[in-house]
């Protein structure tokens, strides 16, 4: 870095750092010194940083809006700005263009053989867990680049069965090797609100709910999983990629202006040093913690007897059943009856299953695209029809585009076999 370049970056740091800790001291009403400590010792946890005076409360996004409701009136209506220009959308219902071409090419099934009666809702979630889709989707530490499990979906495909009068119980059917323990949260904070509004929730786990997916069913009424299928793994790990050897060898050199000890934790032109390794360690066992004590909560066991069989340890789901994780051994088909036992009294009762979300139609979904997304993700309208196709449709397709890619039509061959056009 040239000598007037550094003179520049560090004068610029040095006044928008100031300018950041003059507004947190301000708003917080916390001294200044104090705040150019708590720089210091970020990144910070949650209880640190609600006894610092950081934030104000410690609850959940649903909380939030009972806040806002009550500062508002229960009547206040809540929009998505997204596609304002479109027509308003609120929880009611979509208005505007969306609302129109939903009516007008969106076909509902009539109700009225199923209206009034009780129901059971169906809640599909494959895939890594992450937040939203404003996340990457894929990560060189876990490889991931297949289906992704958006936690804020669901939680609004729980809301909406929970605000649905005539559901009765909730089966979710999980298959996901975890993500985000953030995201894990949102989907357990869910499960425990459709049982706060008396709704049971059955868990029917597929190939694999270990980690996050084990986190975010943890507190369900009963769950359910197959005998090879692979759950537990209460554990965390996380991680960077560090490439400072790799600039040497190519001969490049990387300088930065910083401020705060920890500026540089997530930087991958250096490795995890000093106050910010401790930090990151203690970050990783808070997420820990935070496991541990929720899978004791939500199975009724002690800390030491989940502490014996954590430690990041996946089981079986015939394994899991011993030890106490799960609480029965079956598919989907065996949870939607027993499903049909607590609404019914009988698993082979006539029992209305509903999905939520509502699927929609293709067009729906383009729209929902062009008013919704368009500003948030790099979706396409082929993207959106792509996934309506059958799921072996869609896998070649796939594989076609990574042939596409490669060059190489042998890495499809050997599939097209298992394929049936029809």
């Amino acid at each position: 870095m040239s000598k007037p370049a550094r003179i520049m970056m560090t004068s610029v740091v040095s006044d928008l750092s100031e300018q950041i800790l003059q507004a947190i001291s301000k708003d917080r009403g916390i001294k200044y010194e104090e705040v150019k400590k708590l720089v210091d010792t970020a990144p910070h946890m949650d209880n640190e940083a609600l006894e610092n005076k950081l934030i104000d409360r410690l609850d959940y996004y649903d909380a939030l809006r009972e806040v806002v409701k009550n500062k508002v009136g229960e009547n206040a209506e809540f929009i998505n700005l997204l596609g304002y220009g479109f027509g308003a959308k609120t929880e009611d219902g979509e208005g505007g263009m969306v609302g129109f071409f939903t009516q007008l090419w969106h076909k509902k099934e009539p109700d009225s053989l199923t209206k009034g009666k009780n129901k059971i809702a169906l809640i599909y979630g494959a895939g890594m867990i992450m937040p939203h889709n404003n996340v990457a989707m894929a990560s060189p530490l876990t490889g991931t680049s297949g289906p992704i499990l958006y936690a804020d979906k669901i939680s609004k495909a729980f809301s909406e069965a929970i605000l649905n009068d005539e559901v009765a119980v909730i089966v979710f059917r999980i298959d996901s090797p975890g993500g985000s323990p953030v995201a894990a949260e949102t989907i357990r904070r869910a499960i425990l609100r459709a049982k706060e509004k008396g709704k049971k929730v059955i868990v029917s786990m597929g190939g694999t709910a270990a980690s996050g997916g084990y986190w975010s069913v943890v507190n369900a009424d009963k769950i359910i999983a197959e005998p090879a299928t692979l759950t537990g793994s209460i554990g965390v790990f996380a991680g960077k990629i560090v490439l400072k050897d790799f600039w040497e060898k190519i001969g490049i050199k990387w300088e930065e202006i910083s401020f705060g000890k920890n500026s540089n934790m997530w930087s991958m032109n250096s490795e995890f040093q000093g106050v910010g390794a401790k930090r990151f360690s203690a970050l990783l066992d808070n997420i820990y913690s935070g496991f541990v004590k929720r899978v004791a909560e939500g199975r009724g066991l002690s800390l030491e007897a989940v502490e014996q069989i954590a430690q990041g340890r996946v089981w079986t789901g015939r394994q899991a059943k011993e030890i106490g994780l799960i609480d029965e051994l079956g598919g989907i088909e065996f949870a939607l009856s027993e499903a049909k036992k607590i609404v019914a009294g009988d698993a082979d009762a006539d029992v209305p299953v509903l999905h939520f979300p509502e699927r929609k139609s293709t067009l729906e979904l383009i729209f929902q695209m062009l008013t919704e997304g368009s500003t948030t993700a790099s979706i396409s309208p082929m993207d959106i029809l792509v996934q309506q196709l059958p799921a072996d449709i869609r896998q070649f397709y796939n594989m076609w585009l990574m042939t596409e890619m490669l060059g190489d039509i042998s890495v499809i061959s050997p599939l097209v076999a298992n394929f049936d056009f029809r």
